[in-house]
């Protein structure tokens, strides 16, 4: 019998600038860059991902680190806040393990269930949240792992937002 794992919560930025929210809202995920190592199904080992990586100009330097975050510890059921710098854009929870999709703009994928969406991003400095949270969803990172209690306290504020579109899919 397998045990089911405590859920994890995440901020995870659809893109520099949620440039990528409209794409990956819309086709149900929540989606990565460093799109050049490939399909990270296909190594056998993190040392095989890490070395790919390394491989790679990526013109600054930068370390898989959170590539890996993303690809072995965000799983099924966890809880996603899609966040860039500013502006939330949703919140939704992790459907199915990872996929590496050449379609997307971003090919590292988690697909995701989107329950909550906003007409416009939200912009965090408008929410009634504490001011070390705020500067944590603030945070210029990919990937965030949030705790428990901060996401009680996001999850409360986001749900009382007025939203006319709340429960609605494609509504643009």
């Amino acid at each position: 019998m397998k045990l089911r794992r405590k859920t994890r919560y995440w901020k995870i930025a659809p893109g520099s600038g949620g440039f990528l929210w409209v794409e990956q809202r819309d086709n149900a995920c929540i989606a990565i860059g460093w799109g050049e190592t490939g399909d990270l199904n296909e190594y056998k080992t993190e040392e095989e991902i890490k070395r790919r990586f390394n491989q790679i100009d990526w013109g600054s330097k930068t370390t898989p680190r959170q590539l890996l975050k993303f690809y072995r510890e965000v799983q099924i059921g966890d809880k996603v806040l899609a966040n860039s710098g500013r502006q939330i854009y949703g919140v939704g929870t992790v459907t199915d393990d990872y996929k590496y999709d050449a379609d997307l703009h971003y090919e590292h994928k988690k697909p995701v269930r989107w329950e909550l969406t906003f007409w416009k991003p939200l912009d965090v400095e408008e929410l009634e949240l504490p001011e070390e949270l705020t500067r944590r969803i603030r945070l210029n990172r990919t990937i965030l792992e949030l705790e428990p209690k901060e996401w009680e306290l996001i999850d409360r504020v986001l749900y009382h937002v007025e939203n006319p579109f709340q429960g609605l899919n494609n509504f643009e």
